[in-house]
């Protein structure tokens, strides 16, 4: 019985609040922009997301052929001291072009990610600015 008189007040306590009248169209329209701008954030993710894997793709092709070159040098090579030379070159080759190509990978994560955060920063800041109009006029009642 205690719990039903506790509901009534919190009824009687609600059904004196008035709320202001919202333009439901106008919060439409922000979350509208909301989503745009997260739909245009994931593209931007994305389109790094293949352009990293191409390059990756092409890094890992350059790499191959430079070893498979450089395994039939030493196999037609009758010299092992010209051989152990190529296999220093080779691995000096590798590593380089890793480290290369990954400083790549990452300025190329690093620019997405930059680009998606300012986007997403630009619509927050318009979205607090376009919700306080929008609860100003409310509380106007305009």
């Amino acid at each position: 019985m205690a719990n039903a008189a506790n509901f009534n007040d919190l009824y009687k306590m609600f059904g004196k609040f008035k709320a202001p009248a919202m333009d439901f169209g106008n919060v439409i329209s922000l979350q509208r922009g909301n989503v745009e701008a997260c739909i245009a954030a994931n593209q931007a993710f994305i389109e790094c997301a293949q352009e990293t894997s191409r390059r990756s793709a092409e890094a890992a092709r350059e790499c191959v052929e430079n070893c498979l070159s450089t395994a039939r040098d030493i196999m037609t090579s009758t010299s092992p001291e010209n051989n152990t030379a190529k296999q220093a070159d080779l691995c000096r080759s590798v590593y380089e072009n890793a480290v290369s190509n990954s400083r790549e990978i990452s300025d190329l994560w690093s620019k997405s990610c930059l680009e998606a955060w300012n986007m997403l920063s630009k619509r927050a800041s318009a979205s607090v600015g376009e919700a306080s109009r929008t609860a100003k006029r409310a509380a106007s009642g305009n």
